[in-house]
């Protein structure tokens, strides 16, 4: 269970993504109930998406370090 209750219902999720990835077709949104933060598993055409909550008590700067350790694993998984 996450550390803190989602501020998002799931339909709002879904407005969130359509809005900022340009993502319409959704098919489906689970939420994952045994993390830390609020993530989400978004089902998309033949595609597939992780979405995770920013919980408030992250600072600026845990954020941009978490986006450089995605970056990080998106790029080794390219090369594989």
């Amino acid at each position: 269970m996450s550390i803190q209750k989602s501020v998002l219902t799931l339909e709002e999720v879904e407005i969130l993504i359509k809005g900022r990835y340009d993502i319409s077709d959704i098919k489906d949104i689970i939420h994952i109930n045994n993390s830390s933060a609020n993530c989400y598993h978004i089902i998309y055409d033949d595609k597939q998406y992780f979405f995770k909550e920013i919980q408030s008590n992250y600072s600026l700067e845990k954020v941009k370090n978490e986006f450089k350790i995605n970056d990080y694993f998106m790029k080794e998984m390219q090369h594989d």
